[in-house]
């Protein structure tokens, strides 16, 4: 019982001093070695993270966050994979798919503060798609639903920009 929590200590190490390929092969040794546990859900996460993150390589985590993502919104690390998932299809440039994540992420009941940002990052994405109505009724649905929220002047200042320029394709640049 006592080797996930090592392997797990090991993997950390491996990641914080920049042994990036190493930290993979032990999160990735101690997901195969303790496969129904907390620890094995973070060491995929953390895996997946340091393709995305430290590697670059974005095909290597997507199939890791989709996995972990799918489980229910209450397992560990599936709202943290989900994010993620969707920060991969963007770098793959599927705003369509980043979309529909984000959207997802803010139906399935999550806490407040995680459907917040899933509702500010779905009004990013019918920005970057130019679906300026669209941005501009999230935004503002947003400042209504949470005032007080962390995300509130991001969507107030995305608001503002799209009230004062309208919705040209230029201002697709700007922002």
């Amino acid at each position: 019982r006592q080797m996930p929590r090592i392997l797990l200590g090991l993997a950390r190490a491996q990641e914080a001093s920049g042994q990036y390929p190493e930290a993979v092969a032990s999160y990735e040794r101690l997901a195969n070695e303790a496969p129904h546990t907390t620890a094995r859900s973070e060491a995929l996460y953390r895996m997946a993270r340091i393709e995305l993150e430290k590697l670059g390589d974005v095909d290597a985590a997507l199939p890791i966050f989709r996995k972990l993502a799918g489980r229910s919104v209450r397992a560990p690390f599936a709202l943290e994979a989900a994010f993620k998932m969707a920060e991969c299809l963007l770098v793959k440039e599927d705003l369509d798919g980043a979309s529909e994540i984000y959207e997802r992420i803010g139906r399935q009941g999550a806490p407040s503060a995680v459907r917040e940002e899933a509702l500010f990052r779905s009004a990013e994405m019918a920005y970057l798609r130019g679906d300026f109505e669209r941005a501009a009724t999230l935004s503002e649905a947003l400042i209504r639903t949470f005032p007080e929220g962390m995300f509130v002047n991001d969507a107030l200042k995305l608001a503002v920009f799209l009230e004062e320029n309208g919705a040209p394709r230029e201002a697709l640049a700007l922002f």
